[in-house]
């Protein structure tokens, strides 16, 4: 009853990016934290809700009504980027005293640490391709004491993900996502 899904994150199994099986995927952005206050009309969720969106959701579409049901208290320090095979992007964060969810369409979009070398890379490139989305990547990792620790980019399309480890990996890992699934339920240690 769930979509089959990919999640990336660290040992206290917290879900902080991943894709499913329709193509829909997210990744989160840690920020400074914000006075953030649940909405009385709103659920609360008990527990991460980008998951819960992963295992239920197709498209942005459908990401963005889980965020107008629920209030979600990872909103505090992150903003949450959610893509669907079309391409079709919402960012989600809180900021004023609001919910605050962008719609984008065709179009690149970079943020987090580096956002504005990305954006510049973005604009540069003739083609989207996974090679040079990678290089992007590498390129804006930090170095320092909250040293990047993986990246990924994910192909909503071809429903695979391709893993960089940035401290000491000896090569780059492509997760297929079908050939993943038929495994079952499993997990890998990236370090």
């Amino acid at each position: 009853g769930k979509h089959g899904r990919v999640l990336f994150g660290f040992d206290n199994g917290w879900a902080q990016g991943g894709m499913n099986d329709q193509g829909l995927f997210f990744d989160g952005i840690a920020g400074v934290a914000k006075d953030w206050k649940p909405t009385a009309h709103r659920e609360d969720f008990p527990g991460n809700l980008c998951e819960k969106i992963i295992e239920e959701a197709t498209t942005v579409d459908d990401a963005v009504l889980y965020f107008k049901r629920y209030n979600f208290p990872s909103l505090v320090v992150g903003t949450f980027v959610f893509v669907d095979a079309t391409g079709r992007t919402a960012v989600v964060s809180y900021g004023g005293g609001r919910l605050k969810i962008d719609i984008l369409s065709n179009s690149t979009f970079a943020k987090g640490y580096r956002g504005e070398n990305a954006r510049n890379l973005l604009n540069g490139i003739p083609s989207l391709d996974i090679q040079a989305m990678t290089q992007i990547l590498k390129s804006c990792q930090r170095r320092d004491k909250y040293a990047t620790q993986y990246g990924n980019v994910y192909d909503p399309l071809g429903l695979e993900v391709h893993v960089y480890p940035s401290q000491g990996a000896l090569r780059d890992i492509t997760f297929d996502l079908e050939e993943e699934l038929l495994k079952g339920d499993h997990y890998y240690d990236l370090a």
